[in-house]
């Protein structure tokens, strides 16, 4: 068999007899059937080693285009032809899982699905998205910024605008940091599509298959979404009213070596929690120890109702070792899809050419409305209209649960800003039974088992206050009660029949 092989060539030699094979078995130069040389024969031919030609033969059988016989060698397969060689073959569907990366095995991702599906009218009460309510968005003058930005700024506004960002808007967001307490110039700066890309490119930037990860738990969702389909193994540290717990943290720090520890230290979402100022000083001293980043995902920052502010974490660094994501999405609008990372030096070019690659640049218009949304003032005064109503929401929410605690059971924390609740069901509830039975009635709810990184949370319930109107509220409150009466009686009844049937026993 005559093949040709380039000793001067970097690809690899056995590479290289793959590729020569490979194209004649395709060409029917190679009929099926036929027998190939053994490796020997033909390593002695070509002038290299067996192993070359036998790492040559299995890349071909792995791609099943030869096959190996005891007796007979490695013969060429029979190509794969239609049952029926007529032209309706052209409308077979294509079966896509043989190209699709297969997703990690998670059950809980069709639990929203299951409830959803289980509500009987689109004209529910809805606790469970995390969502601003659009009936706050600023419509009429985001609708007269479009129109300045194609007055103002003519066709460049609708050029691909810089990866990085629009340098206006990047000093805006820069001087917005340093309200936070961030000392961040626009060149620290990078405009995202909202906070989530900004977690995913980060991720993808630093995690391959198997990689450790420190997450809270219980976990946002799409933070988790994310981790899995890298293929990252996310440790799950329990959380306390300071947020994450430093004592588990360190234990994983000293086990393993984690890529980083994703925190989300105000109002964390799902429970609300946010991380003490003593704690946000334990987190980065670990990481500062053990050297390993922290990955900072702030959306709520702008949402808190009362008593003070408390700066990030990456507000407390000084040696480079957070990485910060935040967005205006919770606050302002989320189809703007506007966010931003503020990141080390360093890391800063890196990111830009993650994030060419995923998408050349972000929504050039988007960033022009922002930038004057923010310096000509109209953020501050948004923030302080939602913080007002958010806060009459929160307190009517809790209210009503108040009013109906005694004959429940159920329990909460007070948050001090976000947009959830986290509420816990009496014993013996299942919290997705529940969600399940409530939705039934009307009323959608997010179960924790949901969040959870490992198991666990089933008795709690992610209630969402900013979205549904006060309205909502005082309607769904009591179906709510409803569907919880409906779990106890029928926990009551599995728990009389099955001490029926010991008795009887």
């Amino acid at each position: 068999m005559r093949l040709e092989i380039d000793r001067e060539s970097p690809t690899p030699i056995y590479v290289q007899i793959r590729n020569r094979l490979r194209e004649r078995i395709l060409s029917g130069e190679l009929p099926e059937g036929l027998r190939l040389p053994p490796e020997r024969e033909l390593a002695q031919h070509l002038g290299v080693n067996r192993t070359t030609v036998l790492n040559a033969y299995r890349e071909l059988k792995a791609e099943g285009l030869v096959s190996a016989h005891v007796g007979r060698g490695t013969v060429v397969c029979r190509m794969e032809k239609p049952q029926d060689e007529g032209m309706e073959t052209l409308s077979a569907p294509l079966h896509w899982e043989r190209y699709l990366r297969p997703l990690p095995d998670d059950s809980r991702d069709g639990i929203m699905r299951q409830i959803w599906d289980r509500c009987p009218s689109p004209e529910v009460a809805c606790f469970s998205c995390g969502m601003p309510d659009r009936g706050l968005f600023p419509t009429e003058l985001m609708g007269e910024l479009h129109t300045r930005a194609f007055r103002e700024a003519g066709p460049e506004v609708l050029d691909l605008m810089p990866v990085e960002g629009y340098f206006p808007l990047r000093e805006a967001l820069a001087d917005l940091m340093r309200h936070r307490g961030i000392n961040a110039s626009p060149e620290d700066v990078v405009v995202t599509g909202g906070s989530q890309q900004g977690v995913d490119l980060l991720a993808r930037m630093m995690v391959e298959s198997g990689d450790g990860v420190a997450a809270e738990d219980p976990l946002y969702v799409n933070g988790r979404a994310v981790l899995n389909s890298l293929g990252a193994r996310i440790y799950g540290v329990p959380m306390d009213r300071d947020g994450m717990r430093p004592d588990v943290l360190e234990g994983l720090l000293r086990r393993y070596a984690l890529k980083f520890v994703y925190v989300g230290p105000n109002f964390q979402n799902p429970t609300g929690v946010v991380m003490s100022s003593p704690r946000r000083c334990e987190i980065l001293d670990l990481a500062r120890r053990h050297q390993v980043p922290v990955l900072e995902d702030d959306p709520y920052f702008d949402l808190r109702y009362e008593g003070a502010d408390l700066p990030p974490i990456k507000a407390l660094d000084s040696s480079g070792h957070v990485l910060y994501a935040s967005t205006a999405s919770k606050t302002l609008v989320p189809g703007l899809r506007l966010g931003w990372v503020v990141l080390p030096r360093p890391m800063v070019r890196r990111f830009v050419r993650f994030k060419r690659g995923a998408d050349l640049a972000t929504n050039g218009v988007a960033q022009w409305v922002l930038h004057r949304y923010i310096v000509e003032g109209h953020y501050q005064r948004h923030l302080e209209r939602v913080r007002r109503e958010y806060a009459h929401r929160l307190k009517a929410m809790e209210d009503l649960l108040a009013q109906e605690e005694p004959r429940t059971g159920w329990r909460w924390h007070h948050p001090q800003g976000g947009m959830f609740l986290w509420l816990e069901l009496p014993e013996g509830v299942d919290a997705q039974r529940f969600a399940l039975r409530a939705a039934a009635r009307g009323v959608v709810c997010a179960p924790g088992s949901i969040y959870a990184v490992d198991g666990g949370n089933e008795r709690f319930l992610r209630i969402n206050f900013t979205l549904p109107s006060q309205e909502a509220m005082a309607q769904g409150v009591p179906l709510m009660v409803k569907a919880l009466h409906e779990c106890l009686l029928e926990d009551r009844t599995l728990r009389r029949s099955d001490a029926e049937s010991l008795s009887a026993v």
